[in-house]
């Protein structure tokens, strides 16, 4: 049976991942599709994320925040001018993932 999670909950998750720390860019992700979300029946009640479908989310953003983490924090100091650049072309593409 599938566990199905609250935004709020999900937000939590998401926090301590480092994904976000905006519960509004969470509930935009989940309007325009990028999270699947079910309504509850009554609209005040927000949606409700199935807990599989969160793990799914996570596991394809999680290693994009990890590069850039990565890249803010040791870029100056190890990697050349040109290595720099192209890394930052990558980032590029990939940032609306």
């Amino acid at each position: 049976m599938d566990k199905f999670l609250t935004v709020e909950e999900s937000f939590g998750i998401l926090q301590k991942e480092g994904i976000t720390n905006s519960i509004a860019i969470l509930r935009r992700w989940i309007r325009q599709g990028k999270l699947n979300a079910i309504p509850y029946n009554n609209r005040k009640d927000g949606y409700k994320i199935n807990s599989v479908e969160l793990e799914n989310f996570i596991n394809k953003k999680v290693p994009i925040n990890r590069i850039r983490k990565w890249y803010e924090k040791y870029a100056s100091v190890i990697i050349s001018e040109e290595a720099k650049i192209e890394l930052e072309k990558i980032l590029g593409r990939i940032k609306n993932v």
